[in-house]
């Protein structure tokens, strides 16, 4: 039936998550919004997040999923991601190989606000 600003998927199932000390859901909510003209940017809030061992996967697989169940059935194009985390961290185990990761030059679009 098409995207609306009121349908959003919400992992998060308070009576059982809240008691649970293991294997809550990171990511909490995501949502679709198109903005018009064929095109739409995607939100995610996620409560934890490993940077080094699943930031660059999570992205993969949900934009692909979205672009499968969402984008290409509404004949819309992502525009804009925005990607905000509660609590975005890196292992101890996993800090020597983050370490030796080599930052990419900063482009003159990064430098703008």
């Amino acid at each position: 039936q098409g995207v609306s600003r009121r349908r959003q998927a919400i992992t998060w199932i308070p009576e059982r998550d809240l008691f649970v000390k293991e294997d809550q859901p990171c990511l909490q909510r995501l949502w679709v919004r198109a903005l018009g003209d064929g095109n739409a940017e995607m939100h995610c809030m996620w409560r934890s997040r490993d940077l080094f061992a699943a930031w660059n996967s999570n992205m993969v697989g949900l934009l692909t999923m979205i672009k499968r169940e969402v984008l290409e059935p509404n004949e819309l194009t992502l525009v804009k991601v925005v990607d905000f985390c509660n609590s975005l961290h890196i292992y101890e185990a996993d800090w020597e190989a983050a370490s030796s990761v080599k930052p990419l030059p900063r482009s003159p679009q990064m430098m703008r606000y």
